[in-house]
């Protein structure tokens, strides 16, 4: 019912979902770096509690499905929600999925250890009655929910789309799961929404730093404010709706009489302070979330001002067409697609096969291939930090006296140049290997500049 359950179904309300997203991981992103997260010890939550507690406290986590939804289904509505901005193109929603991933495990260990230690402070008979909540028809269709929305979130949205229709019908499941939103949900929606509007601009200072290194100006700033400001009440309005949809189908097998014991639940005193612990928790892993992107950004930043002077390596790679990889603008950032250049030389060229890795020579960064969520397979071929994984071995082999292919192996495919040859800065991508196709056969191109 939170934020991340509205994002399990955002192909249905495609416009509104995402950019309700995007602008809440951008408040998120805001706050982070004035804020102080709170630190807890994941190895000592558990000192002075029976092991009574401590296994209904591990089992609430469980029931709440919060490790699959911080693990896949909130984090994928992230690069979704980037998308939602005009103007922004595939690639860098591909590279915040790369950054999204990469936080996520820090997300968790800092969320999880402080979700638990908020229920060690209930007593066995609250933690008990949470327990019961979540293991009533209701919570369990949640769950059911959101484990579907991590295992096939396309089949997800595809049923939801074919019975909608039919859902919107029931009028006394519709009034009840009204009720709940609007008694328990409808106030922190709220409160959220004016977060977002006055901080969004932070993923579009994140976007300007990738492509040029420098924020955005203040007049951009200020007119994207205003705008935001003008579309409150309709975002508003849209993501009431679009939390009633997806709610009406994760509750679809659950009776109106079981929605409205949920809300009897939430409406006690112990419910209202499980809404606001797990509201806490939600707040505290986005906000980790985001301030470990920022971060890495800062880094990858400041590897602009300290390219190595001097250095002009003369190798690139190159097919017999004259087509060379490369890199978008020589730009140092992990999750930027490798691209094709016609072969001239300059520094976004300086890639080579060399201890079975494939090197950006100029940011000293590797490339490795993208799981891509929107076709399920490692289609492309991105920049990360080089490291000794296995899906970041590439291997070189031989053709002929000339030419070589580049071999993946953990995928089985080579590396390929798949627009033509003036097409600069189509995404290279992995395909099945094929010696004799021009596309996947390279060259040492030797190029003093």
């Amino acid at each position: 019912m939170r934020v991340r359950n509205i994002c399990a179904q955002n192909k249905v309300t495609k416009t509104i979902t995402r950019t309700l997203c995007v602008l809440f991981f951008a408040s998120a992103l805001a706050q982070a770096k004035a804020t102080d997260l709170i630190e807890a010890d994941p190895s000592t939550w558990t000192d002075n509690l029976t092991s009574e507690k401590v296994d209904l406290i591990n089992q609430i986590w469980k029931s709440t499905g919060n490790e699959l939804s911080y693990s896949s289904v909130l984090p994928m509505a992230l690069p979704e929600g980037i998308t939602a901005v005009p103007g922004v193109a595939p690639s860098l929603k591909r590279a915040f999925e790369v950054k999204v991933q990469d936080a996520i495990p820090s997300a968790i260990s800092v969320t999880k250890p402080i979700f638990r230690q908020e229920l060690a402070d209930l007593t066995v008979k609250d933690l008990k009655n949470i327990r019961s909540h979540f293991k009533s028809k209701y919570g369990k269709a949640m769950l059911s929910n959101i484990e579907a929305a991590a295992a096939d979130p396309k089949e997800l949205n595809m049923e939801l789309a074919r019975k909608l229709p039919r859902l919107i019908t029931q009028t006394k499941k519709i009034e009840a799961v009204s009720l709940l939103i609007e008694n328990h949900f409808q106030p922190a929606l709220e409160t959220q929404l004016e977060v977002v509007l006055k901080t969004s601009v932070v993923t579009l200072q994140a976007m300007a730093i990738w492509n040029t290194g420098k924020p955005i100006s203040d007049d951009m700033i200020e007119k994207l404010n205003y705008q935001l400001k003008s579309q409150k009440a309709a975002l508003f309005l849209q993501a009431n709706q679009a939390i009633v949809y997806s709610t009406i189908f994760a509750l679809r097998n659950v009776s109106s009489r079981e929605v409205r014991k949920a809300d009897k639940f939430l409406s006690t005193k112990l419910g209202k302070k499980w809404i606001a612990l797990q509201a806490e928790a939600d707040t505290t892993y986005i906000t980790t979330l985001m301030e470990t992107i920022y971060v890495q950004l800062e880094d990858e930043a400041n590897k602009l001002a300290s390219k190595r002077d001097g250095v002009t390596p003369d190798v690139s790679l190159g097919n017999s067409a004259g087509v060379c990889l490369a890199t978008p603008n020589t730009l140092p950032f992990n999750g930027l697609n490798m691209v094709q250049q016609l072969c001239d030389g300059t520094a976004a060229q300086w890639i080579n096969v060399d201890s079975e890795r494939l090197r950006n020579l100029e940011a000293s960064t590797c490339f490795a291939p993208f799981l891509d969520s929107t076709v399920g397979k490692p289609e492309f071929v991105v920049q990360r930090d080089c490291d000794d994984a296995d899906s970041s071995r590439f291997v070189e082999q031989k053709i002929d006296d000339e030419f070589f292919s580049i071999y993946h192996p953990a995928t089985d495919r080579c590396i390929a140049i798949t627009g033509a040859p003036r097409s600069s800065g189509t995404p290279i991508r992995l395909a099945r290997c094929n010696q004799s196709s021009v596309s996947q056969r390279f060259k040492r191109v030797v190029k003093q500049i």
